[in-house]
């Protein structure tokens, strides 16, 4: 559900093979919705997002962050 929704844009802008962190992430939020964040919520938000992708399957646990599922 979450490839078909507005989220589409965020999920594209990942790179396959980089590594995924909960900065990163809160990062890319920021930036692609043009806000300025408190550490606090960037992270809240970068943690909701993170869990939408893992419950989903796109992306895999790996030492040290995340990465897109590649298969």
């Amino acid at each position: 559900h979450l490839l078909g929704s507005g989220y589409k844009k965020l999920i594209d802008r990942l790179h396959a093979g980089a590594k995924i962190t909960i900065v990163t992430l809160g990062d890319l939020l920021e930036e692609q919705y043009k806000r300025r964040w408190s550490a606090t919520t960037k992270r809240t938000y970068a943690k909701k997002f993170l869990n939408w992708l893992r419950y989903s399957g796109i992306v895999v646990k790996v030492a040290g962050g995340y990465k897109l599922r590649t298969s």
